[in-house]
This record gives C-alpha cells, sequence and structure tokens, in this order.
C-alpha cells in the first residue's frame, strides 16, 4: 500500500479504523517499533500526560528550550488545520513529503499488523524524528497515560499536569482511577512531576511502586503572580532549591508554566532566565485563548476568543480569564461539543459571562451532541440561546450581533474550533 499524497495517506487511515474508534495497548505499536526504531531517539526525552494543560507545556517547553539553543522536536495531538501541526523540528511544521515517507516506512515495516490512526500517526512522526539530530524529545499523550502509544518511549522526565474527570469511557469514572492511568507514564528513578492540587492517591502509590522521583507542585516547586511578573521556586536535579523572578506571563495556564519551569530545572542544559523569558514571550498555541481579528460584512473588525476548552476543568479556567481579561465586553459564546462530554458541567460556570448563545452541532457525525439538547439546559438556566445548523452559520450569527463591544469566544471541542478557523478562512 503507498499513495503519493498526504491527503491520501490520511483518507486511507480514516478508513481503516477512525481515529474516535480507539484500541488501547502497547502490544502492536511496540512489536512495529522494535522493527523500526532506534532505542534512543534523543538524549532527552519529556513525556507530558494529563486532562488539561498537556499541549501548553509542550508549547511552553518547546519556546523556552529552543530561546536556549537546543534543538527540539515535538509531537502532539490533535490538530485543528492540517495534519501536519502534530510533528515539529525547531518549531516548525514537518512538510507533506518527510510524512509521507514516514507513511511509508511503518506501512512497510507493520507488515500484517494492525495499527489504529493514533499508532500510525505516533510511529510516523518518530521515525522522523529519529533522522534528526535532537537534543530533546517533547512528546504529548493522546489519551490517559499508560496505553498510549507514545509511552512506547522511555521518557527521561514525566509531567502529569491535571487530573480531572474526562474520557471516563476509556479512563474510569473517578479521579483516582484516572491519575493512575495518567500516571501510567512515570518511570523507575526517573523525575515523575505533577502540577495540581490535591495529589491523588493512586498517583502517589505509582510512583512509590514504581520508585520514580516525585517533584509535586506547592511541595517540591510554585509559581506566582507578583508586581514584577511570575516567581517561579523549584528544584534542581541534586535536590538544589531555585528561584527565578521577574518572568513574563503568557497566555496559558500557569500549571503548564509551572510544570514545564520545573522539567527544565532537571535537564542537564544550562537554559537562562533571558531564554525562559524570551520564550515565556514568544510562545503561543492554537486553540487556546487565541484572539483573532475578523472584519464583518460591514468592515468593522470584531475579537473573536478561540479556545478548545471541552470539559468542566478547562470550561472553569476559561470562564475565569473571560471574567478577568474581558469584564469590560459584551460576549457571545459559540458552543458546539461532543454527545460524549458533561455538557451541564462545562457551560454551567459561564451563566454570568456571555449575554447570549449560538449552538449548533459538530460536523463529526454521532458523536455530535445535538444543537437543541444545548439549547434546552441553557434555556433551563435563563440563558438567551439561538440553535444553528452548523459551527459556521453560528460564528457568522454572533459575528454580526449588533454592538461594537462584543467579543465572540467560540469552545467546546477540538472540533468546534476547528470548524470556526477553516470557516474563517473561507470568508
Amino acid at each position: 500500500m503507498s499513495f503519493d499524497s498526504l491527503a491520501d495517506w490520511l483518507s486511507w487511515l480514516e478508513a481503516q479504523r477512525p481515529e474516535h474508534d480507539m484500541v488501547l495497548g502497547l502490544d502492536r505499536i511496540g512489536e512495529v517499533a522494535r522493527r523500526l526504531l532506534p532505542e534512543k531517539l534523543a538524549p532527552t526525552v519529556i513525556t507530558v500526560a494529563g486532562t488539561n494543560g498537556k499541549g501548553s507545556t509542550v508549547a511552553l517547553l518547546d519556546a523556552m528550550l529552543s530561546e536556549g539553543g537546543l534543538t527540539v522536536g515535538a509531537y502532539t495531538s490533535p490538530h485543528l488545520l492540517r495534519f501536519n501541526e502534530r510533528v515539529r523540528i525547531k518549531g516548525e511544521m514537518v512538510s507533506d513529503q518527510q510524512l509521507c515517507e514516514a507513511f511509508e516506512q511503518v506501512n512497510a515495516a507493520r507488515d500484517d499488523t494492525f495499527l489504529t490512526y493514533f499508532e500510525f500517526a505516533t510511529l510516523a512522526a518518530l521515525v522522523i524524528f529519529s533522522k534528526i539530530d535532537l537534543d530533546v524529545l517533547l512528546l504529548e499523550v493522546g489519551l490517559g497515560g499508560r496505553l498510549d502509544a507514545v509511552n512506547i518511549i522511555e521518557p527521561d522526565v514525566a509531567i502529569v499536569t491535571t487530573v480531572a474527570l474526562d474520557h471516563q469511557q476509556w479512563l474510569g469514572n473517578d479521579i483516582e482511577t484516572i491519575a493512575a492511568e495518567k500516571a501510567g507514564i512515570y518511570r523507575r528513578e526517573k523525575p515523575a512531576l505533577f502540577g495540581d492540587f490535591p495529589v491523588p492517591q493512586s498517583l502517589l502509590s505509582v510512583i512509590d511502586n514504581i520508585g520514580a522521583k516525585p517533584f509535586l507542585r506547592e511541595n517540591d516547586f510554585a509559581i506566582e503572580r507578583s508586581n514584577k511578573g511570575l516567581i517561579f521556586r523549584g528544584t534542581g536535579s541534586a535536590s538544589e532549591k531555585v528561584t527565578l523572578s521577574g518572568l513574563v506571563e503568557p497566555e496559558l495556564p500557569l500549571t503548564s508554566v509551572a510544570c514545564a519551569l520545573e522539567a527544565i530545572q532537571l535537564l542537564p542544559y544550562p537554559i537562562s532566565v533571558s531564554a525562559i523569558n524570551a520564550g515565556l514571550t514568544k510562545v503561543a498555541v492554537a486553540g487556546r485563548m487565541q484572539k483573532l481579528q475578523v472584519r464583518r460584512q460591514d468592515g468593522r473588525e470584531v475579537t473573536v476568543i478561540v479556545d478548545v476548552a471541552h470539559n468542566p476543568q478547562a470550561a472553569q479556567y476559561l470562564a475565569e480569564r473571560l471574567k478577568t481579561l474581558m469584564s469590560e465586553q459584551r460576549l457571545s459564546a459559540v458552543l458546539a461539543i461532543l454527545d460524549d462530554k458533561d455538557f451541564g458541567s462545562v457551560v454551567n460556570g459561564f451563566d454570568d459571562v456571555f449575554n447570549e448563545w449560538h449552538v449548533a452541532a459538530v460536523g463529526y457525525g454521532p458523536r455530535a451532541l445535538p444543537a437543541e439538547t444545548l439549547a434546552d439546559h441553557l434555556i433551563s438556566r435563563g440563558q438567551r440561546v439561538q440553535c444553528h445548523e452548523n459551527v459556521a452559520d453560528a460564528l457568522d450569527a454572533a459575528l454580526e450581533v449588533d454592538d461594537e463591544t462584543n467579543t465572540v469566544v467560540v469552545f467546546g471541542s477540538f472540533h468546534t474550533v476547528s470548524e470556526s478557523l477553516r470557516h474563517l478562512q473561507d470568508r
């Protein structure tokens, strides 16, 4: 099986097993990886898991380490507009040709072993990284940790950013069970970072049972705001205490900032405060509090904020940031969400945030929550709601609200943000 274009490869992969039809486990991908990959892909590997904030943590590490003069590869998922977003080297997306060649190698190596979409994609990314002289490889877990495809790679530092309820059908129905799954990325005698609090007992048990080295927020590292910037207090690899002050605060969760800064203290590379600040200044993550200026039909520009928040913890963070940053603005919501999400808990924290809601169903077939279901719930809470046939129509309606202070906020899933960005490109 061979294809000439990346689009053809992706279509074929999706047809084999849709990305949402997951089969967790490391046996299949591990078998193919042994045929395909060298034992070590980079001198330093950092694996990042967590319910929320893992993509931001990878982006922060990428930016700060790159500013420190290191060659960094980063694997993240999912993508918003182009599959190439998932695989970056020195901050740049790899080419279609690189991906096609890697898919060809994976397909040849797998023989008759079945691989899911994500497993195939992960191996292709690792093949590309294996050909580059990297200093640091950053790997974002797709789902959970213990049985996720990236966990075939041995990390030198492992980070779990947060643990909250999401993907319960795969990871378990309570925090302790989910935490144990995510802690599956930790390794014996290697730093095991956790950025949330309180710390689940199951996560501590995993650390203790395997003999990992715990680095816990508010115990081993912490971050706070001051009138002169962020102050970070952490612990180095020799247990020395580290304080960094006057740090730039990016528009990303402080949990992710703290985890990334602590990980840097544990690496065998000297990264200066100036390099850290340069990275904090430049870092940006598409779909995370991302601001766009969009021109309406009458020529007036409207601010649009897109955010992939799709579970209660992420939605709470988004609501808090909007209240802090946009308190003087009139806000219109565009919301579409998948049917396996706790949509009631997602929207309930926004009662006093939005002036009106424009709801739709994501263009993702049977997994889309009907717009009418969202509307009924919001109306029951006294909210002003308009239903639309699709995300593009909902966004167009929100943009045309006749108020010069109106800002549009799009959230609910990666699919919602992706559809919105594509629509804005085509306007």
